[in-house]
């Protein structure tokens, strides 16, 4: 896979380094993390070096505090939600080698049901400060328990946009009823995970029955279901659709900054997801893991989450994205909802057991 397939996905593919540690497909077996455990010098002493999972573009976080601390970062850069699904496997069999988890807030209820997330040292400010949509702590005490708000900062927001070919789109839609037209028959592609929370926003915003009827209609125009919001946004540019659906918005921020022939909008029953930082509670390295994950929310590390991918926007509340085109977007749909929320579609254990249930039995995915 080139560099240009790769642009702006959630993962990295590349050569393996002491600083970015990859299988070649995205993993690494438990064996081998054992032995990179071992090499990073994990033991019953703190390391100088920490190990983290992730699943988005981490280079430069790791650099950023590397250069600032002088405290080395060793992250594995995964797919979706497997920083969150290799950890619990690894737990299971009591390997403890990573100091951080940074995931999307919509899988991180599997890691709370196995109570693997350690309570931080982080104060109101700290807290007020990156739960800056209204309405968002709420939502994670609601779904996670009060003590969500110390356990899992969050560092970026994720929010889900439709990204189109411009040669292909003149008058882009902007509610998911838009994409029931026949005109989008065949010409669509989506995440298979994100039907779930389609399925939880539409839910808020039309009520049950008509977002149940959404999902068979949308199913029925025969969307190309494609795991990777990059790979979905590159379906878009080469050729293969017109639109990609529910995709978080910084993901053709390169993109239009190379003069590529994409643009988006964001969604009229717009949701939002956000991406976490989690010390476990048997992280080797926990006064470390701490600090960094203390510093991933400070204005330096912050700055530094809202130039990846070309331009994303952070947790914290006054930042904006760092891509002026995107940005623009953003406000421009603020300007149009004066008095609507986005959704956040955090899931307990419990919902996302019957978001998933009931995705599968309306539509088999």
């Amino acid at each position: 896979m080139t560099d240009d397939r790769t642009r702006g996905c959630s993962y990295r593919c590349g050569e393996t380094t002491r600083r970015s540690v990859l299988g070649a497909t995205g993993g690494l077996s438990a064996a081998a993390l054992t032995g990179l455990a071992g090499c990073l010098g994990n033991g019953e002493e703190e390391s100088e070096e920490l190990t983290v999972y992730t699943n988005i573009p981490f280079e430069e976080i790791a650099d950023g505090y590397e250069e600032e601390t002088g405290v080395g970062v060793n992250y594995v850069t995964l797919q979706g939600q497997e920083p969150i699904t290799r950890y619990v496997a690894e737990a299971d069999q009591e390997q403890y080698d990573v100091d951080a988890i940074c995931c999307n807030s919509t899988g991180m209820w599997q890691l709370f049901e196995d109570d693997i997330p350690a309570t931080l040292d982080l104060s109101d400010e700290q807290i007020d400060r990156q739960f800056s949509l209204s309405g968002m702590a709420e939502t994670y005490q609601d779904r996670l328990g009060d003590d969500v708000l110390q356990r899992a900062p969050p560092i970026l927001l994720q929010i889900g946009a439709f990204h189109y070919h411009t040669e292909s789109v003149s008058d882009p839609p902007t509610s998911y009823l838009d994409l029931l037209d026949d005109r989008w028959e065949g010409e669509t592609c989506t995440q298979p995970f994100t039907m779930m929370y389609v399925l939880q926003a539409l839910e808020e915003h039309l009520g049950t029955e008509e977002a149940e009827e959404y999902i068979l209609d949308y199913h029925d125009l025969d969307p190309q279901y494609i795991g990777g919001g990059g790979s979905n946004v590159q379906s878009v540019l080469g050729g293969d659709n017109d639109l990609a659906k529910y995709i978080w918005g910084f993901y053709s921020s390169q993109e239009i900054s190379d003069g590529a022939p994409i643009d988006l909008t964001f969604v009229d029953e717009l949701s939002f997801s956000t991406q976490v930082m989690i010390r476990p509670e048997n992280a080797p390295n926990p006064e470390a893991a701490e600090e960094f994950i203390e510093w991933t929310i400070s204005e330096s590390g912050q700055e530094i989450v809202q130039s990846l991918a070309g331009g994303s926007i952070p947790a914290r509340e006054g930042m904006e994205y760092g891509h002026d085109h995107v940005q623009q977007r953003w406000e421009e749909w603020q300007d149009a909802h004066p008095d609507t929320d986005p959704f956040p579609t955090v899931q307990s254990p419990e919902s996302a057991q019957e978001y998933a249930d009931r995705i599968d039995e309306l539509i088999g995915l």
